[in-house]
């Protein structure tokens, strides 16, 4: 098939026109979705654009350093709604790794989640000793077959205890994420164990966690759950609570972080590049959510998921159709396609 432009938009298109598709994909970061998300991934108007739109062509490339690294979002980037990861998002992130690209995740997720959430490809990353920004850029691992953490930051047990009390007063629940365990105060609790549905290590219980806190457990986040509603609710008071101390972010509607301060995916990122020798304008980096925001703004080639937040999208260079429409593995097979052009 004869591609008109060698782009984001051509492609998609061309691929959409073969199978029998009827609506339009790639859109710019200025459009805004409506309705319901499978919506939002089908049709947009000329009034919906806030600027005009920009394809990721050979000429775009041509004018960029070459692109060696890619940083992904797992959850609603790399997974599909039902968080199961489609086999063609695998089979592009090993074919990624196959043309010389590094392929490392950027997520909230610990390293064991993300192995578990990726299945195949994920043994693939472990097995070529990958690089990876987990926890929401709080530990990186560098590298290597022994792939080693170059970075880390923890929460205060000073946080933790009055995190720990807010919940308490509002009947809110909480975990902690500790490395590659997931901690609760108690199992029976109807939202902390859903987090195991995330392809996360199932939770222990610890007893009250600002307790185990204050008596050693190092914390790297804390997380509330709560109905999306009251998370919005109570977010404003929390955040008045702790000030300029901790840094709050939502990667999920029911589920609000509280990291270091200052932490995020885009720092734990910086250092991991840095790490490898690699700059800013060597990244492609690819999003869903508020807290992808950081690496989006950083990356040379920054692709929002169809299905992302509207926030999302407007500091992103692209849109890729949604996750349930496989966007993450779009945008990785456009990257190869393109890339022997640079």
């Amino acid at each position: 098939m004869q591609l008109r432009k060698a782009g984001f938009l051509a492609l998609w298109l061309a691929r959409k026109e073969a199978c029998g598709l009827a609506s339009s994909a790639f859109r710019h970061v200025g459009q805004k979705a409506s309705g319901t998300r499978r919506q939002a991934a089908a049709s947009s108007t000329a009034a919906e654009l806030q600027k005009p739109v920009v394809e990721l062509s050979q000429e775009t490339l041509a004018s960029l350093p070459e692109i060696k690294a890619v940083a992904s979002d797992i959850d609603g980037t790399c997974t599909a709604p039902d968080l199961q990861v489609p086999q063609r998002v695998m089979d592009a992130i090993v074919a990624t790794l196959d043309s010389g690209i590094v392929f490392f995740p950027a997520t909230g997720k610990s390293r064991a989640g993300m192995m578990n959430t990726l299945g195949p490809a994920g043994d693939i990353l472990k097995a070529r000793g990958a690089p990876g920004v987990y926890i929401q850029g709080l530990v990186v691992y560098g590298p290597g077959p022994d792939s080693k953490v170059i970075y880390e930051r923890l929460l205060g047990a000073d946080i933790g205890r009055e995190v720990a009390q807010f919940c308490r007063d509002r009947n809110m629940s909480l975990i902690a994420y500790s490395g590659d365990r997931i901690v609760c105060t108690r199992l029976e609790d109807k939202y902390v164990t859903t987090i195991a549905d995330y392809h996360e290590p199932f939770p222990e219980a610890v007893g009250e966690i600002d307790e185990a806190m204050a008596a050693g457990l190092p914390v790297h986040k804390l997380i509330i759950m709560a109905p999306a509603e009251e998370v919005v609710q109570q977010r404003p008071a929390l955040a008045q609570l702790l000030g300029q101390r901790a840094s709050l972010v939502q990667a999920m509607p029911h589920m609000l972080e509280v990291l270091p301060l200052g932490a995020s995916k885009g720092i734990g990122v910086a250092k991991l590049l840095a790490h490898m020798g690699f700059k800013v304008e060597n990244l492609m980096a690819m999003g869903d959510a508020e807290n992808d925001i950081e690496m989006l703004k950083m990356a040379a080639v920054s692709v929002a998921m169809g299905n992302a937040d509207p926030e999302v999208k407007k500091v992103a260079r692209f849109v890729a159709p949604t996750n349930a429409q496989e966007g993450a593995a779009v945008a990785l097979e456009t990257l190869l396609q393109l890339r022997p052009r640079q």
